[in-house]
C-alpha cells in the first residue's frame, strides 16, 4: 500500500492483516517505488495525491517497468474525478476506488479478486 496519511494507511493495513494479507505501507511514492524494486507483491493500493512523486506517476513508472508491470493496482483515493479515474484506468490500474465509499472490511473482500496468484 502507499499511502501518505498514517492513520489511513494503518487502518486499511490493519483490516488487511486480520484478514490474512501480508502488507507494506510506504507513506510516500518515491518509498512506493523503492519498496516496489526491492520486492514483489501481488497487489499495489496506490493513493493519487501523495507528497514527492505522485499516484498517477507512481502507477506509469510500475506499468513501465518489467518487475513490476504485471502486478495489478488499485488506485485508493479521495479523488471522485471522471479524468483522473479515465487516466488510472489508461495507465492499468485494475480499479478506482474512493476511501468515503470503500470500508476496510469491504477492500479485504475485494482483494483476493484483484491480487495476481503466484505459482
Amino acid at each position: 500500500m502507499i499511502e501518505d496519511e498514517t492513520s489511513i494507511a494503518e487502518m486499511y493495513a490493519s483490516v488487511l492483516r486480520l484478514s490474512g494479507h501480508e502488507v507494506q505501507v510506504a507513506h510516500d511514492g518515491t518509498a512506493g517505488l523503492k519498496a516496489a524494486r526491492e520486492g514483489d507483491f501481488d497487489l499495489v493500493l496506490l493513493d493519487i495525491r501523495m507528497p514527492g512523486r505522485d499516484g498517477m506517476s507512481v502507477l506509469a513508472e510500475l506499468a513501465q517497468d518489467t518487475h513490476s508491470r504485471e502486478w495489478p493496482v488499485v488506485m485508493l483515493t479521495n479523488f471522485d474525478d471522471p479524468a483522473l479515474r479515465s487516466r488510472a484506468r489508461e495507465l492499468g490500474a485494475r480499479d478506482y476506488l474512493l476511501k468515503s465509499k470503500v470500508m476496510p472490511r469491504q477492500l479485504a473482500e475485494l482483494v483476493p479478486g484483484w491480487a495476481r496468484t503466484c505459482g
